[in-house]
């Protein structure tokens, strides 16, 4: 993952693209907000959640 001062997020997981937003909540916390695109996703059997890239990081719908 890459952050930008102007609080945005580049991130490259095998080629799969994702840029997202950061702001920081306290001293050691900070909100990083992951936004996928030009890739094809599979929601889980719940249609909660989704596996991505090659590490197969998990997705979960919080909305």
């Amino acid at each position: 993952m890459e952050f930008y001062e102007d609080g945005k997020v580049l991130y490259n997981e095998g080629g799969n693209m994702a840029i997202g937003l950061w702001e920081k909540i306290d001293e050691k916390q900070y909100s990083v907000e992951i936004l996928i695109y030009n890739s094809v996703i599979t929601l889980d059997d719940r249609l909660t959640q989704f596996q991505w890239g090659d590490k197969g990081i998990i997705f979960t719908k919080t909305r």
